[in-house]
């Protein structure tokens, strides 16, 4: 496994940890300005270079999270 993708594991952890069931009842706006900076600060860090791909896997790991901590706090099944 090579730094991108160890960065990349890592960060998935990170943000898998601001979007998990205990965190349902932080309110939407809040945490996605916290996933935000978050996510800047990361790709500030590792702007340099070809990250295409990272990014690819970040982006689509962010939506599955959000979609997934928006039905637990929907009451509808």
């Amino acid at each position: 496994m090579d730094v991108l993708e160890t960065a990349v594991a890592r960060e998935r952890e990170k943000l898998r940890a601001m979007t998990g069931a205990s965190q349902s009842h932080t309110p939407l706006p809040r945490l996605v300005d916290r996933r935000n900076r978050r996510l800047k600060g990361w790709a500030n860090y590792f702007c340099y270079g070809y990250l295409l791909g990272a990014w690819w896997k970040i982006d689509w790991f962010v939506r599955g999270r959000l979609w997934a901590h928006l039905g637990r706090r929907s009451q509808r099944p």
